[in-house]
């Protein structure tokens, strides 16, 4: 896996001109390819030699993406890149560093809180209900990658080209009118089928079901802060983005320990729908501020 990180890095950089760009077509098809190949290359491992072939197929994942990458985007990416000019240049490595600490801080520092929230569960209640949780979380990531997948593809392009408080409110409102709605009906779906979902996906899990409703509702209003907070992205604003991402980790992790004590396992899953009821209020206060200092700099 060590060995395979420089092809993750040409993945990015690549996936990166396509967001930018905004090719939508070309992007579902390498997603749905790669997709097929690695699960195809999972199934092959796991058939002739167990966990270490899953193991193996699982490394290779971003080596298949990349060739299909090349494949399907590799005549536009020409257009863009010039490979013959490319050469090492150390220019931008305080803006890719304030990047990296952004990554850090929304995936190292979310892992290290959640374990941490899982033990808190398994002392004090039990392993069990430890399971649900994380039962529900994963659930809660697997529909939110499309919500990112588009968010990466669409709003992040968007939010760059913006200049404007003006601008900037109609294309968000746009977006709440269009997207949101379409989320809410399938977070709405999910609800109303959670029973069958469990007995498919965890069959002895079913006191995961009280689960659903805050971690839906919390999902929610996640959706609707991560369209505002990408402007953060857009715009490099590194000092917003870590300040608001700490809050709401430590939002999380002290509201879950207060809410254990009153509603057991069910108080990790409201402790989720606070925590980002009150991010969004503030990464909206925080980019208010901005657009404000904008307009008395110009």
């Amino acid at each position: 896996m060590a060995v395979i990180v420089p092809f993750i890095g040409v993945n990015r950089v690549i996936g990166g001109v396509v967001s930018g760009i905004s090719d939508y077509k070309r992007y579902a098809k390498i997603e749905l390819i790669t997709y097929i190949l690695a699960t195809s290359a999972i199934a092959i491992g796991l058939y002739y030699s167990d966990l270490k072939g899953v193991i193996i197929a699982i490394a290779i994942a971003p080596v298949i993406q990349l060739l299909v990458v090349v494949a399907v985007f590799g005549k536009t990416l020409k257009t863009y890149l010039n490979f013959k000019s490319l050469s090492l240049n150390f220019n931008y490595k305080n803006k890719l560093l304030a990047f990296a600490l952004m990554s850090f801080i929304s995936t190292f520092l979310l892992s290290f809180i959640e374990l941490d929230i899982r033990t808190l569960i398994s002392e004090e209640i039990n392993i069990n209900e430890a399971g649900y949780w994380t039962a529900i979380t994963f659930i809660s990531k697997n529909y939110m990658v499309f919500a990112s997948g588009l968010f990466t593809l669409y709003v992040l392009p968007k939010f760059a080209s913006i200049h404007s408080s003006e601008e900037f409110k109609t294309e968000v409102f746009n977006i709440y009118k269009t997207i949101l709605p379409i989320f809410g009906l399938g977070m709405v779906l999910v609800y109303l089928i959670r029973n069958y979902i469990i007995q498919i996906i965890y069959p002895e899990f079913t006191g995961m079901e009280p689960l659903f409703k805050w971690q839906l509702l919390g999902d929610f209003i996640r959706l609707g802060a991560l369209v505002l907070s990408h402007q953060f992205l857009a715009k490099s604003m590194v000092k917003s983005f870590v300040i608001t991402e700490v809050i709401s980790l430590a939002l999380f992790f002290i509201l879950s320990k207060v809410f254990i004590q009153y509603y057991g396992t069910e108080g990790i899953v409201i402790a989720h729908f606070v925590r980002y009821v009150i991010y969004f209020i503030i990464v909206a206060f925080m980019i208010k501020v901005y657009y404000n200092k904008s307009a008395k700099e110009q």
